[in-house]
């Protein structure tokens, strides 16, 4: 199970998926309301609809963004977007 820490306001949706490794975790993110992701070590956000902002970057669908360990992000906007990192 991801072991991820979001700090979202209502709207905002995180549904963990489980998955067959412990070093790999999946989140699906849907985003309707400003998000932190806290630092769990490196992120890729990849958003698969509408249009988000992931700190100072617009991401629209197709598009990812790199999270490195150490860093904390902010998603924000509306759309849905998966979170992959180590678990």
């Amino acid at each position: 199970m991801c072991k991820r820490d979001y700090l979202g306001r209502p709207g905002t949706a995180a549904r963990h998926g489980e998955v067959p490794v412990s070093d790999f975790g999946l989140t699906r993110l849907s985003v309707r309301a400003p998000t932190t992701l806290r630092d769990v070590g490196l992120q890729i956000i990849l958003c698969t609809s509408g249009r988000l902002r992931v700190d100072e970057l617009d991401v629209s669908p197709g598009h990812a963004v790199f999270v490195p360990a150490g860093m904390a992000s902010t998603v924000d906007g509306d759309g849905l977007a998966f979170v992959a990192g180590v678990g």
